[in-house]
């Protein structure tokens, strides 16, 4: 049976918030990345990370798919890596769009929780204090 559980416009507005969400992260890591990197690293960093959290759920779980002794290696090496990148690919709108699915606030408050306040914050802390420790200007005589 269906139901009617809210209107197209409010679920495109709840989508179009989690795009926000990460171009909210993609901002916070290019002033991250500016602080301490050249422009074109800094593009090609972002670029990278962007890439992989896209395929953060697929790469995690070849992880898994792994051999014993391989898997090993990576869980302690990639896994934490890949685990502090956001996971795009868990907060797609275009999977609850495409087959007009109704997005929860639940899902907004977790992309919320997860991307903008845990990990786009820390990656903002981190900015300030590399920008604040870096020489800006150095007088060479």
């Amino acid at each position: 049976m269906l139901y009617k559980a809210d209107t197209f416009t409010a679920n495109f507005a709840r989508a179009v918030l989690l795009i926000m969400f990460r171009l909210i992260f993609l901002a916070v890591l290019g002033l991250t990345a500016a602080s301490f990197l050249s422009f074109p690293v800094a593009i090609l960093l972002c670029l990278v990370v962007f890439f992989t959290a896209m395929l953060s759920g697929f790469v995690i779980e070849s992880f898994k798919s792994m051999g014993d002794n391989i898997s090993g290696f990576y869980n302690f090496t990639f896994t934490p890596l890949v685990g502090f990148l956001p996971q795009f690919d868990r907060f797609n709108p275009v999977k609850f769009l495409a087959s007009a699915r109704l997005l929860n606030w639940s899902l907004i408050l977790e992309a919320v929780g997860l991307m903008v306040a845990m990990k786009t914050i820390l990656l903002l802390l981190l900015a300030l204090w590399i920008f604040s420790r870096r020489e800006i200007a150095k007088i060479t005589v």
